[in-house]
């Protein structure tokens, strides 16, 4: 079990709860009818590793179906980036069309679970947020941020197809917001992504699980069928656009893995020489 500073975070529970934790994937606590799930990669920048990937997608069914679950907290946890993104050491091992139209497809697949999930989402951003780190945070329908946070969607020029990243930010900010963040590739602070409507609340590190608790107290007050019947509809385009780009976004990762556009950067972050 981690060790978390409880003035900052909810102690997670590895036994007690029905959502056992998996240490080195994600950690749960079951507290006041809201489920937390906290990621936890070995690194405190919270890479998105597939396994992870894979499971989240698997709780996020269970908890679809478990109407004792108010509602859901995702946390990087106690002074841990949200989510640095996808975890390289993945994507270096596809070698295939297939294995990369998979693997993007189970990208997909997370997120559309995010999203049909039947009760409000909330996500806790710090430090890092960046990627597919950021499109997870992007499914959810409240994000509350530390005046610490950096985004960013930087996989062009990285040499990275972006089409999920496009898909979603078009769908969020138009097509011209889109445009802004996609081929600018730039580093956000706080401030900035605030503005822009990347998140909803924007706090210290030090409030950031009191902000959220405040958030939840309200959220729980709501009557539950208005609330859900309203998510149904507000998440019926996003649900579809990420359908309508399952296989362009296929396609455009296998061009450029057979374009190697990445290969330079990928051998930099996984110091291979």
């Amino acid at each position: 079990m981690i060790n978390l500073d409880p003035s900052i975070a909810p102690k997670f529970q590895t036994q007690t709860s029905k959502y056992p934790s998996h240490p080195g994937l994600y950690l749960t606590e079951l507290k006041n009818e809201w489920l937390w799930i906290q990621f936890d990669h070995l690194k405190e920048t919270n890479p998105f590793s597939r396994k992870l990937t894979l499971a989240i997608t698997r709780l996020n069914t269970e908890i679809e179906l478990d109407s004792q679950i108010r509602g859901v907290v995702f946390y990087g946890g106690s002074n841990r980036s949200f989510s640095s993104g996808g975890d390289f050491n993945d994507v270096s091992q596809l070698k295939t069309a297939d294995e990369t139209k998979l693997y993007i497809s189970e990208i997909i697949d997370l997120y559309q679970s995010v999203l049909r999930l039947n009760k409000p989402v909330i996500s806790l951003l710090d430090h890092y947020v960046i990627g597919q780190g950021l499109q997870v945070a992007l499914m959810s329908d409240w994000r509350i941020a530390t005046d610490r946070v950096k985004i960013s969607m930087p996989e062009l020029k990285n040499g990275v197809a972006c089409p999920l990243g496009a898909t979603i930010l078009k769908e969020l900010f138009g097509q011209a917001g889109m445009l802004a963040d996609v081929i600018g590739c730039e580093m956000m602070n706080a401030d900035v992504a605030f503005k822009k409507g990347y998140f909803n609340t924007l706090t210290t590190s030090e409030n950031l699980t009191a902000a959220a608790n405040t958030m939840i107290q309200k959220l729980s007050a709501y009557p539950v069928t208005p609330y859900l019947e309203t998510k149904k509809i507000y998440t019926k385009s996003m649900l579809q656009a990420l359908e309508n780009v399952r296989e362009p976004a296929a396609h455009a990762h296998i061009q450029t893995m057979f374009a190697g556009s990445a290969t330079k950067h990928f051998e930099r972050i996984l110091n291979r020489k």
